[in-house]
């Protein structure tokens, strides 16, 4: 059981605080080791699932309500050249828990604010020596591996998909408040809005076979991503015109995951496997393994238990998005032809298409899956 122990997590993003907010509600002693000075203005656009909120819920963290979000209704999936509106999927399920959208350092910020209204500790600016659950001097029950990419064991693991991504943020223009989804042969952008408009996400994926070495955070040039993603449609030229800073990495394959360290330690979010960003479950796969992780550690089930099937869960996650990456960048989708059927296109012939594609990956319940509702602690 959780109550009274001391838990260390080493890294302070979604992965790491949400842990230790569900940890320190469960009644452990949380101290939250994070080697950034700040935890600023970092990062751009992430999107939470219905099973992602399903878990903010049952932590009373009221997300939706006072998190700067944006709430889509749907996904619009348009040709990039011309603009067509090629179909919509629905965000979720009516009267269920919400999709968001909203800045990385938001919600950074709001889950470091609740971890220390919990009674939880967030140390910035620590570097972490690390042996066994001997952290700088101090001794923890359990240490828990939730630093990102840094954090990772499983590296040979991973496969170069042959997909390059582009991600900036620009001033917003009054743009519609849903998402889109550009796609053209070898190529495809997202796009969607972020603090009440001010700011528009984009992240751009093309074909490129010729990129050396694994990474994230790589500078790129405005002009190049301009010319990558070009001819466009007007909406999308208008979005790409305002780009002045950019940045660039290779998506790789991580097919096989690893929950736990060789020593036995537990590993969440991107430091077991990093998602392709093609069904937008990085954040959320994160916040199911952070979920689950506390709930195992507290008498749920066994650790090795935990790693087999949040395994299981993510390999199916990354089944969906590397099938989604290659719809995205067909030369002529398979959608395509229903487009002059309207807006909701392939919906008219095949009825909650929109709805149900993947319902099966919304509507998974981790919380009950793993323990049930933490006693004393209210939805919001």
């Amino acid at each position: 059981m959780l109550r009274e122990q001391k838990i260390a997590v080493i890294g302070g993003g979604v992965a790491g605080l949400t842990f230790a907010l569900a940890a320190a509600r469960r009644g452990a002693g949380v101290t939250v080791f994070e080697q950034a000075e700040a935890l600023g203005d970092v990062g751009a656009g992430l999107q939470l699932s219905p099973n992602a909120m399903r878990v903010f819920a049952a932590l009373g963290l009221s997300t939706a309500k006072d998190l700067p979000a944006n709430r889509p209704g749907h996904v619009e999936i348009c040709d990039m050249r011309t603009g067509w509106p090629l179909m919509q999927q629905i965000h979720g399920a009516p009267g269920g828990h919400p999709y968001l959208q909203t800045h990385r350092a938001d919600l950074i910020g709001h889950l470091a604010d609740a971890v220390k209204a919990a009674e939880g500790a967030v140390e910035l600016g620590t570097a972490v020596s690390a042996g066994g659950r001997n952290i700088n001097g101090r001794v923890f029950d359990h240490v828990v591996t939730a630093n990102g990419v840094r954090g990772r064991t499983n590296r040979a693991a991973a496969r170069f998909t042959g997909q390059v991504a582009w991600r900036a943020l620009v001033p917003g223009q009054g743009e519609p408040t849903h998402t889109r989804v550009y796609i053209g042969p070898g190529r495809h952008m997202v796009t969607y809005p972020l603090r009440g408009g001010d700011l528009i996400n984009l992240v751009g994926v093309q074909n490129e076979q010729d990129w050396q070495g694994e990474g994230w955070d790589h500078d790129g040039s405005a002009d190049d991503f301009r010319a990558a993603f070009s001819p466009a449609c007007d909406d999308l030229t208008s979005l790409l015109t305002r780009v002045q800073q950019v940045r660039r990495w290779a998506l790789f394959a991580h097919e096989e995951v690893a929950m736990t360290t060789p020593e036995g330690r537990p590993i969440i979010g991107d430091a077991a496997q990093t998602m392709l960003p093609f069904v937008a479950q990085g954040a959320a796969m994160a916040v199911e393994d952070a979920w689950s992780l506390a709930a195992a550690l507290d008498g749920a089930c066994g650790l090795e238990e935990w790693s087999l099937r949040r395994a299981d869960r993510r390999a199916a996650v990354m089944r969906a998005a590397l099938a989604n990456g290659r719809v995205f960048h067909e030369a002529r989708p398979w959608f395509l032809p229903f487009h002059r059927l309207g807006m909701w296109g392939l919906g008219k012939i095949w009825p909650g298409f929109g709805a149900t594609r993947l319902k099966w990956l919304y509507d998974y319940d981790v919380v009950s899956d793993f323990g049930g509702p933490i006693p004393n602690v209210k939805e919001p």
